[in-house]
This record gives C-alpha cells, sequence and structure tokens, in this order.
C-alpha cells in the first residue's frame, strides 16, 4: 500500500485527521483513534461532553442493536442497565448489563441520565419519558443524534457538483432512504436512479416507499435486484433485517441461515454514463469497485464509498479508486456515535 499517495490525495485537514486515526485504528485495535474520529463531529463532541461530564448513573433505554453498540463501545463509561419495554422477568443479560422493564427503572432508576439507545423509536421514547416525570436534563437523544447525522451522508461535501440530469447509482439501497436524500440533494434533477439491492424483504420496502414513482424497467428508478461484484455469479449471503444484509465474508458464516443471490459488475448492467455512485454493501465495496472500472474510468462519477466494513478498506479502497483514475481529489467524513459510517468521497 502507498500511504503517501492516499495521504497527498486527500483534499482537506479533516480527512487527513480521519485517514490518520482511522488507518491508526485498523492497525492497533485502540478505539481511542476511533474516539478521535467520532469528535471530529459536532454531534460526537456533544455526546461526549454528556458521557464524560454526567455525574449520575446512566442507563440505556433501548436494548435493541444501537442500544447494544452504545454498551459495548461505551461500557468504560459504567451504564447501569438497559431499559426496555419489552422486558420481562427474570431478567435477561444483553453486553453484560440486565435488561429492565419501563416501571422498574422509574422505581431503582428514575434519578439516571437516560441514553435514548434507538434510532427508529427515540421520539417515542422521549415522550414517553417525559410524561413520566422524567426531566428533559436527564435525557440525551443518541437515537436523534445518530438519525441527523444520516441524513447528511453521502451528500454533505460543499464542493460536489450537480450535473444537469444526474445519473445515481445507489449501491445497497436497504429500504430506498438514501435515494430520497439524493433527489433533495439535486432538487428533482435526475433522468435516472439504478437502486442496487438483493434482499427481496428490502426490495418491498423500496417499493412501498417509492409508491406510484417507482416503475421499474422503464421508468426513471429501476431496482437492480442482485448484489454487486467484480464478474457475474452466485454467492452465498446473510440476510439481516436491519441493513447489514451481507455477502458471507467467512466459512462461520456459512449454514442454514445463509442463501445464495445473484451477483454482477456496475459494468455489465448499466450501459449509459452515470454521474454520481453510491456504496453501502456491507463489504463488497472492494469488489463492486473493480466491477465498475470501466464505468468510473469512463464517466469519471462522483462517488460515496463506504469505508469502514474490513479494517483494511482505509487503504485499499482509495488506492484502488486512484489506481482506476488518478486525478480524483478525496475527501473523509464520519456520521456516527460509533465506528461505523465513515464515508470516502472522489470528486
Amino acid at each position: 500500500m502507498d500511504i503517501r499517495k492516499i495521504y497527498n490525495a486527500l483534499a482537506d485537514d479533516e480527512s487527513k485527521y480521519i485517514f490518520g486515526n482511522r488507518l491508526l485504528y485498523s492497525l492497533t485495535g485502540d478505539e481511542g483513534y476511533i474516539e478521535n474520529v467520532i469528535k471530529a463531529t459536532s454531534e460526537g463532541l456533544e455526546f461526549y461532553r454528556k458521557l464524560e461530564q454526567t455525574n449520575t448513573r446512566k442507563v440505556i433505554f433501548g436494548a435493541g442493536f444501537w442500544g447494544k453498540e452504545l454498551a459495548r463501545q461505551y461500557f468504560k463509561y459504567g451504564f447501569e442497565c438497559f431499559v426496555d419495554n419489552k422486558a420481562v422477568y427474570p431478567w435477561e443479560e444483553k453486553e453484560g448489563l440486565i435488561v429492565v422493564s419501563f416501571d422498574e427503572y422509574l422505581d431503582k432508576y428514575r434519578d439516571a441520565t437516560v441514553f435514548l439507545g434507538s434510532r427508529l423509536y427515540y421520539s417515542e421514547l422521549y415522550e414517553q419519558l417525559v410524561a413520566n416525570g422524567i426531566s428533559q436534563d436527564q435525557i440525551v437523544n443518541v437515537g436523534k443524534m445518530i438519525d441527523d447525522m444520516s441524513l447528511r451522508q453521502y451528500f454533505d461535501l460543499p464542493c460536489m457538483p450537480r450535473a444537469k440530469e444526474e445519473v445515481f447509482v445507489d449501491a445497497g439501497g436497504f429500504d430506498g432512504k438514501t435515494s430520497k436524500l439524493f433527489i433533495q440533494w439535486c432538487g428533482g434533477c435526475y433522468s435516472k436512479i439504478y437502486i442496487a439491492e438483493p434482499e427481496k424483504q428490502n426490495i418491498a420496502l423500496i417499493n412501498h416507499n417509492f409508491g406510484c414513482d417507482l416503475l421499474n424497467g422503464g421508468g426513471k428508478i429501476e431496482i437492480l435486484p442482485y448484489g454487486l461484484w467484480d464478474k457475474e455469479g452466485m454467492l452465498e449471503f446473510i440476510e439481516k433485517a436491519n441493513g447489514a444484509s451481507h455477502i458471507v465474508k467467512t466459512a462461520d458464516e456459512t449454514g442454514n441461515n445463509s442463501t445464495f443471490v445473484s451477483v454482477v459488475s456496475l459494468d455489465h448492467v448499466i450501459e449509459e454514463d452515470v454521474s454520481f455512485i453510491k456504496m453501502d454493501i456491507e463489504g463488497a465495496e472492494y469488489n463492486a469497485i473493480k466491477g465498475a472500472e470501466q464505468l468510473i474510468k469512463r464517466c469519471r462519477p462522483k462517488l460515496a464509498i463506504s469505508i469502514y466494513h474490513k479494517i483494511e478498506d482505509i487503504w485499499e479502497l482509495p488506492e484502488l479508486i486512484l489506481h482506476i483514475c488518478p486525478d480524483y481529489r478525496l475527501y473523509l467524513r464520519h456520521y456516527s456515535i460509533a465506528q461505523a459510517e465513515t464515508v470516502l468521497y472522489a470528486i
């Protein structure tokens, strides 16, 4: 790997700071470097301020994905327990913390500072706390922080140019939310959106969320029901409901929970010029970029690529992009209070 070449292609100081810290995190596993990256964001700095300056007990409301992520990454800050509306007695344990009911929280932990650990239901949880007499000063709305950051993800660089008629590839379309954000970003000035998404449940969500706007195959929005790779074929696939479905990465993942999906290269399925490619495909980014090499060389599209799924992503993905198109300028930005959601932009 040519670290100096990558570093010299980074276009601003923020990108160089994030790159240096993510590189050291990949090489050492020291989460202090991820803390530096998170604190480089306004939400992350505010989150750490509240985490470090809170003198009361701390609990996490919501024992789902983001709640468990909070408990795992911030275990040293001494959370007392999870609070969850679905908790049942005898209390189970997750990430080393017991999960208690809301009633038990009100009885035993009412004085605690509450960190909302849900991205989907933070408004409802917030209202539930306030309705039961919990002061707003006791609530840290982590879910809203995460959601606010996600609304900027892929589209917040002021220097990103807009084409008169954008052609957008949304690789890893999940529920279609990113494509809707793209439409807002470009002011509706697009001629085509390709949403690459292999999971059937997610395809149903995309169709539901776009409704009559989605005229598959003949309209301005088209679903590509495949995984993206550097060649055509069938690959083993793990389906997960939280947007983390992925091509099998290790032998440990094979088995009853996996299925097989068709994979294609973008060079094979898209003939027209594209202006913007976004990829968040859970570790398949390297192969998918290789499978779009001719498209990238010909069109020089804007790129927004997730760069955190594998420890080697931080050097392998920019090195590959610069190999394909040496005159790209690179930017890095972060969009989470966890180690995930770092995006590499190429313009």
